[in-house]
């Protein structure tokens, strides 16, 4: 019903707003970033980041590491877009208010919130990795 489904929605919004204030609450791992930006920096800190990744992924092996490289690089996954100006990780209200306008054009969500109550900016596009190119 439309009311189970309103509920469920609340929720839903309430445990995303919970999340999230624990997420503001907290840095990245000083190990997966020193990791990500050693990727980014080349072979000079290569090894070290690689450690780094087979110590807290023992499955990882250097190959898949290699690999996983090519692919992040090829496709810009890590350093691309608004990336590109303003650091690793970073989220713009631009591109939250361009994917919450898909998601409601498409159907998958109904537009009955402000997106910015769920998301918070202040600790990222701080130029994460920046010095390294």
């Amino acid at each position: 019903s439309t009311s189970s489904d309103i509920d469920a929605h609340a929720e839903m919004i309430r445990s995303l707003e919970r999340l999230m204030s624990k997420l503001e609450d907290r840095t990245m791992d000083a190990e997966d970033e020193m990791a990500q930006l050693a990727q980014l920096a080349g072979d000079e800190h290569q090894n070290t980041a690689n450690a780094l990744i087979q110590e807290a992924n023992p499955e990882m092996s250097s190959d898949k590491i290699a690999y996983a490289i090519e692919k992040m690089l090829e496709n810009g996954i890590v350093d691309s877009g608004d990336a590109l100006e303003k650091g690793i990780g970073v989220i713009t209200d631009a591109k939250v208010m361009d994917f919450y306008a898909k998601m409601v054009e498409a159907g998958v969500i109904e537009d009955t919130i402000d997106p910015k109550t769920a998301y918070n900016t202040s600790w990222v596009g701080t130029g994460l990795g920046m010095d390294l190119k």
